[in-house]
């Protein structure tokens, strides 16, 4: 079959050529305690050209959820890098590892990914993308906005995907059913309303009561379904800087596709404005109504193809981002409650869980006027 003719077939069979085609799970396990040992046992599989005292492996820091870990093979004045992740503790009780597999190979398919070379027991072989993480100060730069905000939109404009939220909403649904219907935390005298709730043996009829509301909220702001990455967050954004060092245009590309799914167009933007209070929750670090139009202005500028927007136009869209403000806290709750039965990592879930949750009651509070 020709590269043209490959290129015509409907994304999903293409996908599916891929991953028959060039990935034949390996049947190894990458151990947390032989990390060393299995990422060499591993590579020797994938690369058999590879000698062991040619190849480095460094550490990298991939969130709160999994282990990377950066292979560098040094081969004469040849140096070829790839990337191993390694899956997090019981994350396939919270991530389809199937349907972020298939999100890796069409986004490849369609330029806005690497090559995803192998994939193993638990875990994913894939080609680097050269560059470096995104700055925290980084985001607030119009610049590094402008160029951000350009690409998400070529993204949700381009890239294929089901014609509903659905799988949005089957995602936040099947966290909730895992969360244990209690917690050992206990509430304190200074405990917030959502604390204390959250401390309850209430919490689970809690939280799924407030889904119900949520749902009907977010339907009637907007459902317009897009390809959404549904974490991006400074850390999933690699800038690629040009050779003499300056960035008066910025090339960004985006990593990390787990939690990718079918979503509405305003989640990402609203999330990744949320994201700038990070993990610490620092609602003064959230992006001034300034940036947030710029961001908004080159968003609808790519999305829609065109060199002018009205003011107008962007702020029906601000309304709309803001509203789904709710939706991305109320998500990112469900995830850390339930990361915090599961997870091994040394981070506070819970508290970060609590957090999310008393900013979604705020926001429903605010939007029903209470």
């Amino acid at each position: 079959m020709t590269t043209t003719s490959l290129r015509q077939r409907p994304i999903a069979e293409r996908v599916q050529s891929y991953i028959d085609r060039e990935l034949i799970p390996i049947p190894l396990q990458v151990r947390p305690d032989h990390v060393t040992h299995d990422t060499r046992a591993l590579l020797r599989r994938v690369f058999p050209e590879w000698k062991d005292e040619e190849v480095s492996l460094d550490q990298e820091q991939d969130g709160v959820t999994n282990m990377l870990l950066r292979c560098t093979r040094r081969s004469g004045k040849e140096r070829t890098v790839v990337l191993v992740r390694v899956y997090g503790n019981a994350t396939e009780t919270m991530i389809y590892r199937d349907r972020e597999m298939r999100n890796f190979v069409s986004l490849h398919l369609n330029g806005y990914a690497p090559k995803l070379l192998e994939r193993f027991t638990n875990g994913l072989v894939y080609e680097f993308v050269p560059g470096r993480v995104l700055s925290k100060q980084e985001m607030s730069d119009p610049l590094y906005a402008r160029a951000v905000a350009r690409l998400l939109a070529s993204w949700h404009r381009d890239m294929p995907t089901i014609k509903n939220t659905d799988q949005f909403w089957e995602v936040i649904r099947n966290w909730i059913s895992q969360i244990p219907s209690d917690t050992a935390r206990e509430p304190c005298e200074d405990s917030t309303e959502s604390e204390i709730i959250l401390r309850s043996n209430k919490r689970k009829r809690w939280i799924e009561e407030n889904l119900v509301w949520l749902e009907k909220h977010a339907k009637s702001v907007s459902d317009h379904a897009v390809f959404s990455h549904n974490d991006l967050l400074h850390a999933n954004i690699i800038v690629q800087d040009s050779q003499d060092g300056t960035t008066c245009d910025p090339v960004v590309a985006f990593i990390d596709y787990e939690y990718g799914c079918s979503n509405d167009m305003h989640f990402d933007v609203a999330n990744h404005f949320l994201e700038f209070a990070g993990f610490e929750c620092n609602w003064n670090a959230l992006p001034t109504k300034d940036l947030q139009t710029t961001f908004l202005e080159a968003y609808l500028k790519s999305f829609k193809n065109t060199d002018s927007i009205s003011a107008e136009e962007v702020e029906q869209e601000l309304a709309r981002v803001t509203a789904y403000f709710s939706v991305s806290h109320f998500y990112w709750a469900t995830w850390a409650l339930l990361q915090a039965a599961i997870s091994k990592i040394d981070f506070d879930y819970e508290g970060y869980g609590e957090r999310k949750m008393e900013a979604f009651l705020r926001e429903r509070k605010r939007i029903e006027g209470s």
